[in-house]
């Protein structure tokens, strides 16, 4: 069987896979949406922790904000416990469609084409978009942005408005707005939208060097969505978002965090929110505290995000150094004695398709497709498993380098002497091949540290990811920067010094 067909049939396992991940022939799959959730115990929620003060991330690494607070009233109305999951904003379709969160409470927006694939509940907030520009910029007026380059958040409101005027402007899309912001104060675009509440949290941070245009570029109604299909879940939404807004909760809840954002003294605070009794005003304070603790100290965050991203380097480069040993063996072994072609088939196949796609597509492949369709949800299990296979592929080729390396009239002297080929590889071939790939092999150790920093876009909190927290809720671009670079330079730089030294023994 050649490389051609193996690829063939690498091609049909996986459609094989997607279309047994869609199709559930269970007898759960006929059983109550909301009957199950109340059968796991918990309600699965996934946000993106990036927009404060809907949903952030504080610095004890909880999600809080306005959007959990609603949830956690939800869970409640549904008897029960909350889970809430943070993954980029652009996934939070994904995890809803293969099954991994319940709802996505996110300040989404309703659009034609996210209702192919959602329910969406009743709208229970009102928001509008507003657009920033630099201070000494000569943009005041709406006609002063045309040709201009407009920031957004991809797929959000702002992205889909100005995309559908980019004959006007030109739009340029970003993750977060904490990174359409810091575009901006380098003036590398010539304004930002955002919403109203994100402007205000922009206006008021410490590198504030912005002005807020006297225009709502569009307004927006957020809504919660739910697996398609799933009215039952949607009904008790709604339920809770009505009575939420009859009882004057909700409003409680927006004015909390909106006090919050628009750093209002604490006399503002209750002439604005008069109706709030004694506990919602302790509760108020409780979190203005945290909030602030949170934009001044994220320590153990970034102490978590760390010990994670170690703690993956690890655990990757042994399974990498595990598969890569297998796969280049088996490819020498193949070449030097002409049998078993079938692997050297399979040895260039895994090289080939692991060295020929981008990591981050493997790893949405991992936790969206293979761990999804075995109901496992665990994001480390799918970073571990993604970055140990995609490191194995280069390992295999830096080890089989190593073994090339050394005179092949060594190998075919000690077989000409009695030994076997598995002797003559394990004494002879293999301590020189290790001691000849070392250098290389600690290479790959430190570039497999940082290509994990892109782990955040499953959610799972990182070193880098922790810094993009950072600056989502402070809008500094510097210090989160500054930090997250310094903690990934020292570690390179003791590791190099280490590997020197096992290098010279």
């Amino acid at each position: 069987m050649n490389l051609k067909k193996f690829s063939f049939f690498f091609v049909f396992i996986f459609l094989l896979t997607i279309f047994f991940k869609n199709f559930d022939f269970s007898s759960e799959a006929l059983e109550n949406y909301v009957e199950k959730i109340k059968k796991s115990s918990e309600i699965k929620v996934v946000t993106n922790a990036e927009f404060f003060p809907f949903e952030f991330v504080d610095s004890d690494g909880k999600i809080k904000g306005i959007d959990i607070d609603i949830s956690e009233k939800i869970a409640e109305k549904i008897g029960v416990k909350l889970k809430v999951d943070s993954v980029s904003f652009d996934s939070i379709l994904i995890e809803i469609e293969n099954g991994s969160s319940n709802l996505a409470i996110a300040a989404l927006t309703s659009t034609p084409e996210r209702a192919k694939n959602l329910e969406f509940s009743d709208p229970y907030f009102k928001s509008t978009q507003k657009i920033l520009a630099n201070k000494n910029s000569n943009i005041n007026t709406l006609e002063d942005l045309a040709g201009k380059k407009l920031g957004v958040q991809l797929g959000t409101t702002s992205d889909s408005y100005c995309s559908s005027k980019e004959k006007t402007w030109e739009v340029v899309r970003f993750s977060s707005p904490a990174e359409a912001a810091m575009s901006l104060s380098s003036s590398n675009i010539d304004a930002v939208v955002v919403d109203n509440f994100t402007a205000d949290g922009l206006m008021n941070s410490k590198e504030n060097s912005f002005k807020k245009l006297g225009y709502d570029l569009t307004d927006e109604e957020y809504v919660i969505g739910a697996p398609k299909g799933e009215t039952g879940l949607i009904k008790i939404v709604n339920e809770t978002i009505k009575n939420l807004k009859e009882s004057g909760e909700l409003k409680k809840i927006v004015d909390k965090y909106k006090k919050i954002a628009t750093k209002e003294n604490s006399a503002e605070n209750s002439n604005d929110s008069s109706s709030s009794d004694n506990d919602s005003n302790n509760n108020t304070n409780n979190s203005t505290s945290n909030v602030s603790n949170s934009n001044n100290n994220y320590t153990g965050l970034i102490l978590d995000g760390f010990k994670n991203t170690i703690i993956l380097t690890v655990c990757s480069i042994l399974i990498g150094i595990v598969l890569g040993a297998i796969s280049s063996m088996l490819r020498v072994y193949s070449e030097d004695t002409g049998k078993s072609r079938i692997l050297l088939v399979l040895s260039n196949l895994y090289t080939t398709v692991i060295r020929g796609t981008p990591v981050v597509i493997q790893l949405f492949i991992m936790y969206h497709v293979v761990l999804s369709f075995l109901k496992i949800s665990d994001k480390f299990l799918a970073a571990i498993l993604a970055f140990g296979i995609n490191s194995g592929a280069y390992v295999s080729e830096i080890i089989r380098s190593g073994i090339r390396s050394v005179d092949k009239g060594q190998l075919e002297a000690s077989r000409s002497l009695g030994l076997s080929y598995k002797i003559s590889m394990i004494n002879i071939v293999m301590p020189q091949a290790i001691k000849n790939i070392l250098p290389t092999l600690m290479s790959e150790f430190i570039s497999l540290l940082k290509e994990t920093s892109i782990v955040g876009v499953i959610g799972l909190i990182d070193l880098t990811r922790a810094g993009d927290i950072m600056r989502s809720i402070t809008y500094e671009a510097f210090t989160p920067l500054f930090i997250t670079a310094s903690i990934y330079l020292l570690v390179v730089v003791v590791l190099t010094r280490i590997f020197s030294l096992v290098e010279k023994n």
